[in-house]
């Protein structure tokens, strides 16, 4: 892939998100810091009038949260924060998507990231619709990459 970070591995199928991950896309890379961490904790919402840390409710949404941060060439995109919900995060250059990247490498709809009880966020590469009683998985046309040390062996 011309990089010096690593082996990355094209993700084939749903694939569990730990700690860290960092995925490429096209000629973006995405870090995905699970949990509640010190910049949201800093954040301007989580700060009182003089500046210092108010409490934060330390609820399971919390605990399940998961951070994203964008590096893109010399755009610069501000962290997100998504909460576990039933919603699926879709990545890609389409105005539907939850995360629009500007990069022409990306599919419409890039890749998608959600939530699964008693697994964690997930990554798929392209998405999935719904087609009557089945689903039908629509893939990007790059692919999504994974750094290797980050796919579990379970």
């Amino acid at each position: 892939m011309g990089n010096g970070f690593g082996t990355f591995v094209k993700i084939q199928t749903e694939t569990v998100l730990k700690n860290n991950s960092l995925i490429n896309i096209g000629d973006s890379y995405i870090v995905c810091q699970l949990g509640i961490n010190e910049e949201t904790l800093m954040s301007e919402s989580n700060l009182d009038t003089n500046n210092n840390k108010i409490g934060l409710s330390m609820n399971m949404d919390h605990v399940n949260m998961i951070n994203i941060k964008i590096f893109s060439g010399n755009k610069k995109y501000d962290p997100l924060n998504f909460q576990p919900t039933k919603s699926v995060i879709k990545f890609g250059r389409s105005a539907e998507c939850e995360v629009n990247i500007e990069d022409c490498m990306l599919s419409r709809i890039h890749c998608s990231i959600e939530y699964k009880e008693n697994f964690g966020w997930i990554i798929r590469d392209g998405y999935q619709t719904k087609k009557g009683f089945n689903y039908e998985n629509k893939f990007s046309t790059n692919g999504t990459w994974l750094l290797l040390l980050f796919l579990s062996h379970d």
